[in-house]
């Protein structure tokens, strides 16, 4: 007994506690796997089992406050097994719901992130539109679920998808408004700010990047962006009111749109050169890279200190994947894409409540 390791218990338990917070704390019950939170109980319950057996003869206060913890933790990870259990006993449905619920909150994340507080002249309207869209799409997913089987959780869920639906209408016609009532000087200040972003969009998912995992329409979005972010720059040339600087920024814009519709071309190209099979495992790449990129920068390290900008770039990183995840699967279905997609948006939601966090310490 005396050669218990106590930094080997506390290590294997954090491990645990680690695994538990990322694929059970907080997320969807419908949607977990019983086997994986059976395998963490097991786990939990046969180091306790050692070390009690040690603690018998050591008689560590540590050991013992260490043993007192992991008791605490298998009776939530019990408790919660019985609510999953309880959760899916309702049928493929309930799962559904679930997943319906989470690509919702994951619209919701992005208006936090991209439009709550800011100055609404400079936001980009191909991704309000683009979110628009996808709420719609949720919605009508969820009204065809509730016509074969209703349930409060999705009847709930429903209301705040249209309330939100119907905040980023008003937001866009807000938008519109405050670019209408600028002046010249204004407008092309706020037109440049909303051009820059869709640079950055370039720069951070494409630039660089292979093109096999990348989502065309997302850079077909851009290029519409900055379509109409031009031609509004080029109004302002026209009504005699424009400036050097605007003029500049028009070239800018007509530049960067040849080297992204190439890209598009490209990116075109590159898929249908890929096989179908082969298609997961770019896709898959993909989201490794990002999530590399949050473990490098965010896991672990000092909310005060990161950066808010990059992690919100990640975080869309980790919706455009999903998305194009969520695409392959209503072409054909793949074991591999379907765990890999799952994973995705368990970690999307993970990084949207980090952001959250950073954000309150930030302020």
């Amino acid at each position: 007994m005396a050669t218990f390791d106590l930094k080997d218990f506390r290590d294997q338990t954090q491990s645990i506690y680690n695994e538990y917070g990322a694929r059970f704390a907080g997320k969807p019950r419908a949607t977990r796997d019983l086997s994986d939170i059976d395998g963490l109980i097991k786990r939990l319950e046969a180091l306790v089992n050692q070390a009690r057996l040690a603690g018998s003869g050591l008689r560590d206060p540590a050991l013992a406050s260490m043993i007192e913890q992991a008791v605490e933790n298998l009776e939530t990870y019990d408790s919660e097994r019985r609510e999953i259990a309880k959760v899916q006993a309702q049928g493929e449905s309930a799962i559904e719901g679930s997943k319906l619920a989470t690509w919702a909150n994951l619209q919701f994340g992005q208006y936090f992130r991209h439009f709550a507080g800011q100055g609404r002249a400079t936001r980009d309207l191909g991704r309000l539109n683009e979110m628009i869209s996808e709420l719609e799409l949720t919605e009508a997913h969820m009204k065809k679920l509730l016509a074969k089987k209703d349930m409060h959780s999705v009847r709930e869920d429903l209301k705040t998808v249209r309330s939100n639906t119907a905040l980023y209408r008003k937001e866009r016609d807000h938008i519109l408004a405050a670019r209408k009532n600028a002046t010249p000087e204004e407008l092309s200040s706020y037109l440049a700010t909303a051009a820059n972003e869709q640079f950055a969009i370039y720069n951070f998912h494409f630039a660089g990047r292979p093109r096999t995992s990348r989502r065309a329409s997302l850079i077909h979005r851009v290029i519409s962006t900055l379509e109409s972010i031009g031609a509004q720059m080029q109004e302002i040339e026209d009504k005699g009111a424009g400036s050097a600087q605007n003029l500049g920024n028009i070239q800018i814009v007509e530049t960067q749109l040849q080297t992204y519709r190439t890209e598009f071309d490209e990116l075109q190209k590159a898929r249908r050169e890929t096989a179908i099979g082969d298609v997961p495992g770019h896709l898959g790449a993909g989201a490794n890279w990002a999530m590399e990129q949050y473990r490098e920068n965010f896991a672990g390290q000092d909310r005060a200190t990161r950066d808010l900008v990059l992690l919100s770039r990640i975080c869309d990183e980790m919706l455009d994947m999903a998305r194009q995840m969520r695409e392959y699967e209503a072409e054909q279905y793949n074991e591999g894409n379907h765990k890999n997609l799952n994973i995705v948006l368990d970690n999307a939601m993970l990084y949207q409540k980090e952001y959250e966090e950073i954000r309150k310490v930030q302020g």
